[in-house]
């Protein structure tokens, strides 16, 4: 599911565009991406923001030992120096190319 809103703050002189992705499997997990253009200073760079969200729904269900076991595999893989994959966000292809869409107007 994706969400795509736009708000401007008069006061701040602040242009905000964010789109929300959530994933399809239910566990809750979201990605934001989110442009602030500051409209008050001429030439100011624009920053893009993304976010993960997790629910920690499934850290719940695995039960003190798994999510220890968790834990310390990422530990590990800090100390190594790899990269550890927390999550995956998941999306159909109809989704992807909605997704695509609307990361094309946030650019606009």
């Amino acid at each position: 599911m994706i969400f795509s809103s736009e708000s401007e703050d008069k006061n701040n002189k602040m242009i905000t565009k964010m789109v929300i992705n959530i994933c399809n499997c239910g566990c809750g997990s979201e990605l934001h991406i989110t442009r602030y253009i500051d409209t008050d200073i001429p030439n100011t760079l624009t920053e893009y923001y993304l976010s993960l969200y997790s629910s920690k729904f499934d850290e719940e269900q695995l039960g003190i030992f798994g999510v220890l076991k968790r834990r310390l595999k990422r530990a590990w893989y800090n100390l190594i120096g790899k990269d550890y994959l927390y999550m995956d966000i998941v999306m159909s292809e109809s989704e992807f190319n909605e997704f695509v869409e609307k990361l094309q107007n946030i650019k606009k």
